[in-house]
This record gives structure tokens, C-alpha cells and sequence, in this order.
């Protein structure tokens, strides 16, 4: 992914608004410098799906991702939080977004860190995303309630406990 994708990124995020959040062209230059890891996948030539990733030890300004520091600090941990995994409806069920994982799980051994995070949401449920994450080998650690009446589902996945069979 480059700065120049930013009409592909911001087209498919806002397909997904209702299971991920809002995202504008500010706030993408932001997100993408501050991700360690981002990637865009395309197929027949056209931007399908992508991931954002961010190491923890960055001055993020997100709830989210503070959650995470919180919890991982008091347990003297690094981790990899996941900001967004965006794949197009047409693209679903064929594998892409257990690729972009591989991706963000072989950067966390690379870089030697231990666990992988990311939220779904509980209220009102994306069952999909929790059955993906679960067979991923993810667990909840915890909830949180967000502002515009979701709840959460706070989760984290060793890395090198992670399934391939979501």
C-alpha cells in the first residue's frame, strides 16, 4: 500500500463503516504513517481488500489501541494491534483476509513480538468476525463499551497459537 491508494482504501472502508469506523483522508495519512504494517491486495487489477497494523510503543490516538496498552503494560508485554482488516464483499470466504493475517502474524515473529490484538464487535454481534477470530485462535481478554453504543470484544492471539483452518 502507498499514499497514492488512498481513494481504493477510503472507498472500501467506507463499505465496512458499520463493523469498522469512519475514515477520511486526514485521518488515513495519519493511519498509514503511523502503521508498521499495511498492505493492499488486488485482483484483476482492482484494489479488493487490505490491513493496517500498528507495534505497539506508538503514540496512537485511538480508545482501542490504548485499551491494549493498558492491559499489555501491566503485563510487560509488546504486541501487534490490528486497526482494520477490510476485505470487499465480492472477495469474502476466498482467503484473503487469513493472508493479511499470515502477514501480520509473520511480522510479529520477524520482529519478535508475542501477541497479536484486535477488536469485533459484540453489539450489535459481526458473528462472522468473531468465528473468523476464534478459529484465528483469538480469545477475549475483555469488553468495552464505545461511545456510539457498540460493545467490544477485546481480543488477543499468541503468536505461534494461531489456526490455519478460519
Amino acid at each position: 500500500m502507498t499514499p497514492a491508494d488512498e481513494t481504493a482504501v477510503l472507498a472500501m472502508n467506507r463499505l465496512a463503516e458499520q463493523v469498522t469506523s469512519p475514515l477520511d483522508a486526514e485521518r488515513f495519512a495519519a493511519l498509514f504513517d503511523m502503521s508498521d504494517l499495511k498492505q493492499l491486495a488486488h485482483s484483476n487489477g482492482e484494489p479488493v481488500g487490505f490491513v493496517l497494523a500498528i507495534f505497539s510503543g506508538k503514540p496512537f490516538e485511538n480508545q482501542n489501541y490504548r485499551w491494549f496498552k493498558r492491559w499489555f503494560t501491566e503485563r510487560a508485554g509488546h504486541f501487534i494491534y490490528i486497526d482494520r482488516v477490510i476485505v470487499s464483499p465480492a472477495c469474502r470466504g476466498q482467503g484473503l483476509g487469513r493472508t493479511f493475517y499470515a502477514a501480520v502474524f509473520d511480522a510479529a515473529r520477524q520482529s519478535r513480538i508475542a501477541h497479536v490484538c484486535a477488536e469485533m464487535d459484540l453489539e450489535p454481534p459481526n458473528h462472522g468476525s468473531l468465528q473468523f477470530h476464534r478459529k484465528l485462535g483469538f480469545v477475549e481478554i475483555g469488553t468495552r463499551d464505545v461511545e456510539s453504543g457498540k460493545r467490544l470484544s477485546m481480543q488477543v492471539c499468541e503468536v505461534g497459537t494461531q489456526s490455519e483452518t478460519a
